[in-house]
């Protein structure tokens, strides 16, 4: 999953700085490209959460087992 997430930043930062592009060059507002830039950190904060959900597990994993 984290990989997956990894995948997602990686298009959300290409399709961010596409939008940047299209904004200097007229095609695009500065509301369309506010709502990229918040799909991106959208997806930083899902990776995130992921991530700590995962230590949660290893960690309950690890009280279960008594290490």
């Amino acid at each position: 999953m984290m990989m997956e997430d990894d995948n997602i930043i990686a298009l959300r930062t290409s399709v961010r700085q596409a939008a940047e592009s299209k904004l200097e060059q007229g095609i695009i507002d500065v509301n369309n490209l506010l709502q990229e830039i918040t799909r991106e950190n959208q997806a930083r904060i899902d990776r995130s959460s992921h991530e700590v959900e995962m230590l949660k597990n290893i960690y309950e994993l690890k009280n279960t087992i008594n290490q």
